[in-house]
């Protein structure tokens, strides 16, 4: 969708649904205890075709397949989970080389 979930916006998520007794689906509490927001290990997906955007330069993202960038520059967001970024397929700029668990994320 191009707007990557934090980690931020999955624990109010939660905490509303033990509020309100709503369902909690196991893999939002995996989410939350794992954290594995989006926004904050700086992982991005094209609108487009849904695959990970590489880190061309700092806070700046591009996908492969279709050529959508996405400039974060201007936000100044804060990457506090960037060491648990988990996904590979496309290295960015501060990635390591260690391989993607296909289980590691999975739509809630």
């Amino acid at each position: 969708c191009g707007s990557c979930c934090s980690h931020n916006m999955l624990e109010r998520r939660l905490s509303n649904l033990k509020q309100t007794g709503g369902y909690i689906h196991d893999q939002l509490v995996k989410c939350v205890y794992e954290k594995l927001g989006h926004l904050e290990r700086g992982e991005y997906f094209c609108y487009k075709c849904k695959s990970e955007m590489k880190e061309i330069s700092k806070d700046i993202f591009q996908c492969l397949n279709c050529n959508v960038k996405y400039d974060t520059t201007m936000y100044k967001l804060s990457r506090p989970n960037l060491h648990l970024r988990s996904t590979t397929a496309t290295p960015g700029i501060n990635e390591n080389n260690s391989e993607k668990n296909d289980d590691d994320m999975e739509e809630i």
